[in-house]
């Protein structure tokens, strides 16, 4: 089960998620984003969508993929639901399952996730990330 809590920031989004694995990771980050940018949407249907990350260590994935899926968001209007991924060595392949919309009315803009107070812990049973986006 994950879980997402919006944490103040005098400036910028921060928000913070709680879940079993690294997909409820990003996942959950990004129902915070949605719940903090979206005012509505319109003409959704159900799309699949693929997404390659190279990276060099854990960090740099999960912010890599949080800024693709910043960029489908806005200019491709693509809500992430669900997720798989394979995992290799130094590349890592996403699929989600997600919502195609006609229009969505932002109320925010996220210009990307950053590394800034970056906390990504994958140990134990409960995974928990934080991540700080530039508006």
């Amino acid at each position: 089960m994950r879980r997402f809590f919006i944490e103040e920031h005098p400036s910028d989004l921060l928000i913070s998620a709680e879940g079993e694995n690294f997909c409820d990771l990003v996942l959950g980050i990004m129902e915070g984003v949605l719940s903090s940018v979206i005012d509505s949407r319109k003409g959704c249907r159900r799309k699949e969508e693929r997404i390659k990350v190279s990276f060099t260590d854990r960090e740099e994935l999960f912010i890599s993929l949080l800024n693709e899926l910043i960029f489908l968001l806005y200019y491709r209007h693509y809500i992430p639901l669900s997720c798989q991924y394979e995992m290799r060595e130094d590349e890592a392949t996403f699929i989600f399952s997600g919502l195609k919309c006609q229009k969505i009315k932002f109320s925010l803009e996220i210009k990307s996730a950053t590394y800034h107070d970056l906390l990504l812990d994958l140990q134990g049973e409960k995974k928990a990330a934080k991540v700080l986006f530039d508006v």
